[in-house]
């Protein structure tokens, strides 16, 4: 029973603590899209986050995701700010928690800010040289980890892998949409360049969600909870230019993130299909809406 009390104590806090970063770093966009705490921006991006199954689901499994928002939020921050030692930080904090935030070292790279870079790579470099000979077992991470993060789950599992896996799609299908995926992402991150000095903020803010919405689709394992780092992007919608001004960007949107549950007494399997992969159809119409955005911007300028 007293076991009982202080798991369920420390589930608590760890719900807590979560949604404090998150209420954290919707202050924090508010005021990094030029809004102040005390315009409507706040309270309704704040009731909105709280409504998405991202939020919810994050807090239900006392995920860390709260904090990687925080972390993510952080990180574009200090790299508007030109505190680049302090961005590399905690990027690679970010990456050591969780790999999908590899791919933003990208932004870097496009400005050629190398310090940025260099200590995003360093951070989990270094900690992995610092932990490895004091922590049991490590070497299960090679033996055991890394060979089934090759595994694509066949459950809960909102990846275009996971996907093929459970549809039994054959090898050239899933390849041929992998690449179709994958040149999307390319052509939106490539494309929101023009902005990266212009409105770096719209820049940093959009293409990081197009590379982590990229990630959730392309890795062996999406999970929808993961769309929550895709609400800085979200803010640009109050901006003078910006792809969430369309509307199939914000149907990818609200696929990734609606609350709803799929349950249909006659066709039972079919709202299992819908919980899970309607983020995935969500992650797709995102990413390509951004990459049609932007060729659009390009033909008629």
């Amino acid at each position: 029973c007293l076991l009982s009390r202080g798991l369920g104590d420390v589930y608590k806090r760890q719900v807590l603590f979560n949604a404090i970063c998150i209420i954290a770093a919707i202050a924090w966009l508010t005021r990094l899209s030029g809004f102040r705490l005390s315009d409507a921006v706040f309270p309704v991006a704040l009731v909105l986050a709280f409504l998405t199954e991202a939020v919810t689901n994050t807090l239900v499994f006392s995920n860390i995701n709260g904090v990687l928002l925080l972390a993510l939020t952080a990180f574009l921050a200090l790299f508007r700010a030109e505190k680049d030692i302090a961005a590399g930080v905690v990027l690679g904090l970010a990456v050591v928690v969780k790999p999908m935030f590899a791919p933003l070292i990208v932004l870097p790279l496009m400005r050629l800010r190398w310090k940025i870079v260099g200590t995003a790579i360093a951070v989990p470099v270094l900690l992995n040289l610092v932990a490895w000979p004091v922590t049991p077992g490590a070497r299960d991470y090679i033996d055991i980890v890394v060979p089934y993060l090759g595994i694509t789950r066949d459950y809960a599992n909102s990846s275009l892998a996971g996907f093929a896996v459970y549809f039994g799609m054959s090898g050239w299908a899933h390849a041929v949409l992998f690449v179709l995926v994958a040149a999307a992402v390319a052509v939106g991150v490539l494309g929101l360049a023009r902005w990266r000095i212009s409105d770096e903020w719209l820049w940093l803010t959009v293409s990081s969600a197009v590379l982590i919405a990229g990630v959730c689709l392309l890795s062996s394992l999406g999970q929808a909870y993961y769309s929550m780092m895709l609400f800085p992007a979200l803010f640009t919608a109050l901006h003078r230019v910006s792809p969430l001004h369309t509307w199939p960007a914000w149907l990818g949107v609200i696929l990734c993130l609606s609350p709803l549950r799929w349950a249909i007494d006659e066709f039972p399997l079919a709202g299992r299909w819908a919980n899970t992969f309607l983020p995935t159809l969500g992650w797709a119409i995102f990413v390509v809406a951004v990459a049609a955005w932007v060729l659009s911007v390009q033909t008629n300028s």
